[in-house]
């Protein structure tokens, strides 16, 4: 079995990304509110995030008649800007019982979540060096 391609997300000292060996790029700036809903998603990863929260981290703040609408707005732009950028045709994301969550269809790592990984098993060997006393 082949092994899939990885989205590669750098979050941490500048915001890049890399899919298999090609580098990312959207068409517009790094603060379009697509691109701010696909950091949001790399950061909650597989726990997924309510659309109620989504809507309120990308809209919070803005005159916005109707969040849902402007959400599934800008989602419709994160797909299309993904798949212009070459990542396989798919949806991308899936928003289940309220929860929005990154599709498993295309693997992801994070340095947030190594950072996060990495640090837990840091800890846990600290927690085993101090029973061993």
């Amino acid at each position: 079995m082949a092994e899939k391609t990885i989205l590669k997300v750098h979050m941490f000292g500048g915001f890049a990304i890399q899919y298999g060996e090609k580098a990312v790029s959207f068409e517009r700036n790094q603060a379009a509110k697509f691109v701010q809903l696909f950091q949001i998603l790399m950061l909650y990863g597989e726990r997924g995030i309510s659309k109620s929260e989504m809507i309120h981290f990308l809209y919070g703040r803005d005159e916005v008649e109707n969040g849902n609408s402007s959400l599934n707005n800008t989602i419709f732009r994160l797909r299309r800007q993904l798949r212009t950028a070459g990542l396989p045709e798919t949806s991308y994301l899936t928003v289940q019982g309220g929860i929005c969550r990154w599709k498993e269809t295309i693997p992801v790592w994070t340095d947030v979540h190594e950072f996060e990984r990495l640090l837990t098993l840091a800890e846990k060997a600290e927690g085993e060096e101090r029973l061993s006393f």
